[in-house]
Order: structure tokens, then sequence, then C-alpha cells
């Protein structure tokens, strides 16, 4: 919540993606790399640097399920209006 908001639109000024636009498998993997240290690690890279370190707050899969599952609540109760061009 405290980069991605509370609806998981993210935070422009985080430099925070909007989660709730994205799928569930697509989280699962990002969170992936953050822990396998394929992103985040870059030394200009601030807010992967961020990610990575919250990557490893769960304490397992299970808890890791718990907060995807609850972010497409998210997304279901705060949908991402789309804009028109």
């Amino acid at each position: 919540m405290e980069c991605h908001r509370y609806n998981a639109h993210g935070e422009l000024a985080f430099k925070s993606a909007p989660l709730a636009a994205l799928p569930d498998w697509y989280l699962a993997a990002q969170f992936q790399k953050f822990l396998n240290d394929i992103r985040g690690t870059h030394p200009d890279d601030e807010a992967g640097a961020k990610m990575h370190e919250m990557a490893r707050r769960p304490r397992d899969e299970e808890e890791l399920r718990n907060i995807l599952h609850h972010i497409g609540t998210l997304a279901r109760e705060y949908p991402i209006e789309k804009k028109s061009r």
C-alpha cells in the first residue's frame, strides 16, 4: 500500500507500477525475478532496489499467493479506467 496505493493503481511519486492492471501470473513471475536477483539489483535502479527488498517479506508461497489474491481483489474493486485516445 505504501508504494502502490490503497487501490494498487501505482504512484507516480514513487515510480510504482499500477499492479491492478497486471495479471496474477505476471505479478508472480516478477516477484520471482526480484527474489532471484534478476530484477532490482542494478545500482541505478532505485525503485527496483526497494521492490527487491520488499519481495523478501512474504514468509512462504502461501503468503505470496494471498498477497497476489488481494491485489486481484483490489483490481476488481478499483478497476483502472482505460483512457480514450
